[in-house]
């Protein structure tokens, strides 16, 4: 099994309750340095449309989205199962019941 390295840090805010987890980055969000970066993924879209809210563009506009629909983003691994976060009674995973 080959060892890579994530390029960049979850967005993990403590108030969330929606975990969202990707597998490894497109070379467009490894060079912006953060997640679903590029132009032809629909992440940023969808999540606008089903939020009714504007398409952010910029890392920190996305950042503020995530913030204020409770969300949070990293990749997958087993660190991603050691969080705090998911011990909470009232955190979702999304695409489960």
């Amino acid at each position: 099994m080959d060892n890579h390295t994530h390029p960049f840090e979850p967005f993990i805010d403590k108030n969330s309750k929606i975990l969202i987890l990707g597998t490894f980055p497109s070379i467009k969000s490894f060079e912006d340095n953060f997640y679903y970066a590029h132009p032809q993924n629909q992440f940023w879209k969808l999540l606008s449309a089903v939020f009714d809210e504007i398409v952010p563009k910029t890392i920190e506009e996305k950042k503020i989205f995530l913030k204020n629909q409770s969300m949070n983003v990293q990749k997958t691994s087993r660190s991603a199962f050691t969080t705090d976060l998911l011990l909470q009674p009232d955190f979702h995973i999304m695409g489960t019941s």
